[in-house]
């Protein structure tokens, strides 16, 4: 596959899974380039034909071309993303409207980790410790139908927990 080609799918998908929507930068993993309709059942390798895929979604859609409606049992076309209305075809699993007034406030959110920890470094010491890694929350809000951008970003403080 060409180069440029493969440039233009992920630009156009602004580095996001162009079925899901999730962003490739937290992923850690390069995404895939995703014929829609496989190249076993004729389809081309062209930008209208290709899509910028999380491994999940590409390798949950496989090279099929439909699937089976849970809710009517009858057989339906799979989602096209360079065709299709994203909206139209899924839902979003959390509230749309928010969930806090601006300005309000939450309980503090505790991350535990299933790992403990059993030195005998002082607790400062074991705070500045190389394999503690530094955490952050970044919010981000979408533009329109394809573009993500980044509002915020809050740093999560370093704690130790004790119980």
């Amino acid at each position: 596959m060409q180069r440029q080609l493969v440039e233009l799918v992920r630009q156009r998908a602004v580095f996001r899974c162009e079925y899901c929507h999730f962003p490739e930068r937290f992923t850690g993993l390069n995404f895939q380039i995703d014929h829609v309709i496989a190249e076993k059942h004729g389809g081309p390798t062209d930008a209208e034909n290709l899509a910028l895929s999380c491994i999940y979604c590409n390798s949950y859609k496989g090279a099929n071309l439909s699937g089976i409606d849970p809710v009517t049992g009858e057989i339906a076309r799979l989602f096209h993303p360079q065709r299709d209305r994203w909206g139209e075809h899924f839902g979003w699993a959390i509230p749309r409207e928010p969930v806090l007034a601006g300005g309000a406030e939450t309980a503090p959110l505790v991350m535990r980790s299933t790992l403990g920890y059993t030195g005998v470094q002082a607790r400062m010491q074991m705070l500045q410790n190389k394999e503690f890694v530094d955490a952050k929350v970044e919010i981000f809000l979408k533009q329109g139908s394809k573009v993500w951008a980044k509002l915020a970003e809050y740093p999560i403080q370093r704690q130790l927990l004790t119980r």
